[in-house]
C-alpha cells in the first residue's frame, strides 16, 4: 500500500511538472527597486515599390524602469526617458525626455492606470507657456498640433495625456498577465488601423511560445490584413475623397496588391519574465507605397 502511495505521489508530481513545463504564464515577478535599463530605437521608412527605402523618422531613447512599490495587488512603476537621437518629423514631444512617467500595473503586470498625469499635464503646460512667451513657434520645441493653444487643449486630460505614452506602453507591455501552451501555434483575429482615414482592417494572425536556444521565453505573432477587406476600405476612402472611381481604376485596385502585416518576436527571462529583447515591424502597401513602421527592444 506504502508503495502505491509512493508510485501514486510520483505520477502526479511529473504530471504537475510536465504541466508547468508546458504551460508559461507571462507574469510579472518584479520586486520594490528593480531598476533595467532599455534601449528602445523606433523607425519610419517609405518605399516606393522597385525603389531604395527612404527613412521618414527615427527615435533612439533609452528607459530606465523602476519598481517604485511591490504588493499582491500589482505594481507601482516608473519609467525615466532620456532620447538620444531624433530625425525626421516626430509627432513624440521632446518633453517626454524631461517627464519621469508613474503608473500601476496589476499583479500581473498588465498596465492599468497612469498615476502622476497631472503632474506631467503641469510640465506641459509650463513648455507651452515657455513656447507663447518667447514665440518660439518655429523652434525644435516640439508640440501637438499647428498652434500651440491646439496643444494645451489636447493634453487637458487623462486621455490626451495618455496618448503620450500608449504606443510606448503597448511595446513594452504586450504579453503580461496571458498565459500560453509552450510549442501550440494559436490562431486568432484582429483587426489593424490603417494609416489612410484612421479605420481599422479585418485581419487574422498566429501565436507562437516557445523557448528559444539561450533558454528565454519566445512569443513571435505574426498577422495579415484580408485581402478583399483592405481593398474595399481603400475603394471607400477613395469614393469619400474623389468621388465616384472610373471602372479603369476599380480594376487597377482589384488586381493590385495592397495589405498590412504585423511581425513580433519578444523574449522573456524565463524567472524573473524580465523583458529581455523585442521586435515589432508593421508593414502596409496600398497604393504602389510600403510604410514601414520598426520599433526595436533591447535590456541593457
Amino acid at each position: 500500500m506504502k508503495s502505491l502511495k509512493s508510485l501514486l505521489f510520483f505520477a502526479l508530481f511529473c504530471i504537475s511538472n510536465i504541466v508547468a513545463q508546458t504551460i508559461k504564464p507571462i507574469d510579472a515577478a518584479w520586486h520594490k527597486n528593480d531598476t533595467l535599463n532599455y534601449q528602445l530605437n523606433q523607425y519610419v521608412i517609405e518605399q516606393l515599390e522597385d525603389a531604395l527605402p527612404d527613412t521618414l523618422q527615427r527615435i533612439e531613447k533609452q528607459l530606465q524602469m523602476v519598481v517604485i512599490d511591490s504588493a499582491k495587488f500589482g505594481y507601482l512603476i516608473e519609467w525615466d526617458f532620456k532620447t538620444m537621437a531624433v530625425d525626421g518629423p516626430i509627432k513624440d514631444p521632446f518633453i517626454k525626455q524631461k517627464i519621469k512617467l508613474q503608473f500601476k500595473t496589476d499583479a500581473l503586470g498588465m498596465m492599468q492606470e497612469i498615476v502622476n498625469w497631472e503632474t506631467i499635464r503641469k510640465q506641459i503646460y509650463d513648455e507651452i507657456e515657455l513656447i507663447i512667451d518667447q514665440q518660439l513657434l518655429d523652434s525644435e520645441v516640439l508640440y501637438w498640433g499647428n498652434q500651440p493653444l491646439e496643444s494645451a487643449y489636447y493634453f487637458n486630460s487623462y486621455e490626451g495625456i495618455s496618448s503620450l505614452f500608449l504606443k510606448d506602453l503597448q511595446l513594452m507591455h504586450p504579453h503580461y498577465g496571458t498565459v500560453y501552451n509552450l510549442g501550440e501555434p494559436v490562431n486568432f483575429e484582429n483587426n489593424i488601423k490603417v494609416t489612410y482615414g484612421n479605420g481599422k482592417v479585418d485581419a487574422k494572425g498566429k501565436m507562437l511560445c516557445d523557448i528559444d536556444e539561450d533558454g528565454l521565453i519566445q512569443i513571435k505573432s505574426d498577422t495579415k490584413t484580408n485581402e478583399a477587406a483592405i481593398k474595399n476600405y481603400y475603394l471607400n476612402i477613395l469614393k469619400e475623397v474623389n468621388g465616384k472611381l472610373p471602372r479603369k481604376k476599380r480594376k487597377e485596385i482589384a488586381k493590385s496588391e495592397l495589405f498590412i502585416t504585423e511581425v513580433s518576436n519578444y523574449k522573456y527571462h524565463p524567472d524573473t519574465f524580465y523583458l529581455v529583447q523585442g521586435n515589432f515591424k508593421r508593414t502596409q502597401l496600398l497604393d504602389g507605397v510600403y510604410n514601414i513602421e520598426v520599433a526595436e527592444i533591447e535590456l541593457r
